[in-house]
């Protein structure tokens, strides 16, 4: 079971390292060997298969809105803001903050398919300073699919299937169109069966009983937290919000 002494542990080891850790998520999802795979040819230097991220789309839904028990937390806008966000948009949202880095500013739409009293269906549009934009599209009230692209200048990689076990990649064209225009052969990996929320319980144990650093640096968590709380005062107000320090 995972206590407040077991964070205060683990976050007394990462702020004894003088070195900031890898750039990875925060999320279960995070572990899984596509996500890990389609990371590292982007790699920091222009030397990687996918280039300058340029923009990345997400959509990751369910059909559980449905099921929600009406005293449910989640069914509590209170609790659970900006409609599908808490309960499966954050993931994608940890993905893009992972590959492009730090968010500028954020745009967000919602709206209510189920009755109930908070909204299902979440639509995020997001700018980073670095000059990358990101879209975020979830639902709780439709069918169950992931896929989450991102387009460098190199050429784009895609992870999709609800266990994310599926990976595209395709590069760009080295050649001028003579007729109808077409991609180069994409390449596709398979990777079935990984338990990824087991793999972020077993390194979080580790990285608390070995005093090491977690894979998710505690100024991109905190910087995450911004991007949420932007996220949804954009839906309370319909406007653009920039994303404050922490």
């Amino acid at each position: 079971m995972w206590t407040r002494s077991s964070w205060l542990r683990l976050t007394a080891c990462m702020n004894r390292r003088s070195s900031r850790p890898p750039r990875q998520a925060s999320t279960s999802t995070s572990r899984s060997p596509s996500r890990s795979t389609a990371l590292a040819p982007i790699g920091r230097s222009t030397e990687g298969r996918l280039g300058t991220v340029i923009s990345m789309v997400a959509q990751h839904t369910t059909s559980t809105g449905q099921f929600i028990a009406p005293d449910n937390w989640r069914a509590a806008p209170e609790e659970a803001p900006g409609g599908a966000l808490t309960a499966v948009g954050v993931h994608a949202l940890d993905h893009m903050i992972e590959f492009a880095g730090r968010v500028r500013d954020v745009r967000c739409v919602t709206a209510r398919n189920i009755p109930g009293p908070s909204d299902d269906t979440t639509t995020v549009m997001l700018r980073f300073d670095g000059g990358a934009t990101g879209l975020i599209f979830c639902s709780v009230a439709t069918a169950t699919s992931f896929s989450f692209t991102l387009y460098g200048s190199k050429g784009l990689a895609e992870i999709s299937r609800p266990n994310l076990q599926t990976l595209r990649f395709v590069p760009t064209s080295k050649q001028a169109p003579t007729g109808p225009v077409t991609a180069p052969p994409d390449e596709i990996s398979e990777h079935p069966g990984f338990n990824m929320l087991n793999a972020e319980l077993t390194e979080f144990a580790r990285a608390i009983r070995e005093c090491r650093s977690y894979p998710v640096p505690v100024d991109e968590v905190l910087h995450g937290m911004s991007v949420f709380d932007a996220i949804v005062q954009a839906a309370r107000s319909n406007e653009i919000v920039a994303v404050r320090a922490r």
